[in-house]
Parts: structure tokens; C-alpha cells; sequence
């Protein structure tokens, strides 16, 4: 039986990172941790999310997944009712978020994980997959990552977006849940802008002693298969590239959860061997 535990990070009074701890009560022993990082748009309860957490806690591994601060989600909610911490998200944000959660674990979430056994693996889907790559390349604790339809770099706009993105001083994004567009502040610009070196993930690749596997959908329209070639190409130590035939960005899964797919199914065994095995 899987069991499912949540902790909540305070970042100011009204900013907080809300996770849940998966974990079998049948496996006595020590289990590594899978820290399994959302992309854009999403959240912890989102489509696969809860599914593969239970996947590998399963398998015998402790599985963690957050909302970072300012997905604009609530705790236990698939209802986006932040839009203005939306706005103002950033990828520094992200990151430091990633940051404290990863002080979470290191703390042995204060008493909460006390079955761990000292390894950290970090998976990330999408834009996560970006965040994940320089979460690792900041703790070297975290020995493998994977990454699934993994974006390659962050700054994704064109010129014409970003001067409409000045002059507004936001752009918008559609949203799967909302009928009306959600706003990104010029904030987040600022920001790709001020740290364009830091965000590197292929300079972070490039200079990193780490086992990467890449998953990526064949049919994948939201990020290019050739973002997948460029984390390839930069890796040292690449474990696995591999392309999913006959799927897409989310391997056939939509909110809400209703049952797997052979696409997601088939990653699930590819990720596990990397991780478990």
C-alpha cells in the first residue's frame, strides 16, 4: 500500500511550496528519493503526476513532488486561483524554490523521511526538465537525472515577443483550465535577461559529472525533438537518449487522470531501470 504524506515550506506569509511524500509501508528499508519536478502551466496533482509518484514508490523508492511557490495553485487543488503569484513567477523563483525543498530533504524533511538512505535522483518534465539540470549541477548530491520532453533553454521568445512583452509590460498564456489568458510580467524577462549564463543548461550540461537520461516524445509539438539532440549532445555522460514513437508532450495523458497509456507505461519502465536498477 502506497502512503501519501504532505509538508508545506513557508516563503513569506503569503507565498508557500506544497509537497507530497509517496512511500510503500510494506518496504522496511532505506529507499532512495525521486524528487519529480513540474513544468510550466502545471502542478503536483496535475494528469501523471500522482500516478507516477505511486509508480515508483511502488518500486521502492520515495517519491516527492511540490507545487513551487508560484505555480498559482493551492495545495490540493487542479484550480489555478493565484494568478497574480502566476505573473510574477521567474525562473530565480523556480530555482529557489527547488533550493528549499532540496534543504527540506537534506534536513530529512525534519523528521519526515527518516527512511532514506542518502541517495537523490530528479526528474523533470518539460520545463522541469531545465530546472532539474541546474538543480543538479548546484547539489552534487543528486547523482542521475531524467528528463522528459525537456526543454533546452529558457529564452524561447522572439524579438517581436519580447518588444510586445517591454511595451505591455506582460505577455499571456493560455491555460488548459481557464477560459481567459493568464499574464506573464516583463518580471520573468528581466530576469532570463540578468542571468542568461546562469540559465545555461547547456553550459550546466556541458561541465557536469552526471548520468542523464532523455526521454522525449516523437510527436511532441510543444518542445522540438531538437531540443532533446541539443541536451544529447552536451552530456557527458548521457545514459540514455531515447524517442517514444507515436506520442506527444504529455505521452497521451490529459487532466484529469483517467488511466495510463503504452506511451507513458514504456517511460515509466525506461526511467525506473535508470533510477532502481
Amino acid at each position: 500500500m502506497i502512503i501519501k504524506s504532505e509538508f508545506t515550506i513557508d516563503i513569506t506569509a503569503s507565498d508557500f511550496i506544497s509537497g507530497d511524500i509517496y512511500r510503500a509501508n510494506n518496504i522496511s528499508e532505506l529507499k532512495p528519493i525521486i524528487l519529480i519536478i513540474h513544468g510550466f502551466k502545471v502542478h503536483k496533482q496535475w494528469g501523471f503526476f500522482p500516478y507516477i509518484c505511486d509508480y515508483f514508490a511502488q518500486y521502492g523508492a520515495i517519491a516527492i513532488c511540490c507545487n513551487l511557490s508560484l505555480n498559482g495553485y493551492g495545495s490540493d487543488s487542479d484550480t489555478l486561483i493565484y494568478p497574480h503569484k502566476f505573473a510574477s513567477n521567474t525562473i530565480t523563483r523556480e530555482l529557489s524554490d527547488i533550493k528549499k525543498i532540496m534543504d527540506f530533504i537534506l534536513n530529512k524533511g525534519e523528521g519526515t523521511i527518516e527512511d532514506w538512505d542518502g541517495r537523490i535522483f530528479i526528474l523533470g518534465h518539460s520545463r522541469g526538465g531545465a530546472l532539474s539540470i541546474l538543480t543538479a549541477r548546484d547539489f552534487p548530491i543528486i547523482s542521475k537525472v531524467a528528463v522528459w520532453n525537456s526543454i533546452a533553454r529558457f529564452d524561447r521568445f522572439s524579438a517581436r515577443q519580447k518588444a510586445l512583452w517591454r511595451e505591455q509590460g506582460y505577455i499571456t498564456a493560455e491555460h488548459y483550465k481557464s477560459p481567459d489568458s493568464l499574464c506573464i510580467n516583463s518580471t520573468y524577462l528581466d530576469d532570463l535577461e540578468l542571468h542568461h549564463e546562469r540559465f545555461s543548461v547547456i553550459s550546466a550540461l556541458s561541465n557536469m559529472d552526471i548520468s542523464l537520461l532523455i526521454i522525449h516524445g516523437e510527436q511532441d509539438i510543444t518542445v522540438s525533438k531538437k531540443d532533446a539532440e541539443a541536451l544529447a549532445s552536451a552530456s557527458k555522460h548521457l545514459f540514455g537518449f531515447n524517442i517514444i514513437p507515436s506520442t506527444g508532450h504529455t505521452f497521451g495523458i490529459r487532466h484529469p487522470f483517467s488511466s495510463s497509456t503504452n506511451a507513458l507505461q514504456q517511460v515509466l519502465e525506461i526511467t525506473r531501470g535508470f533510477f532502481l536498477s
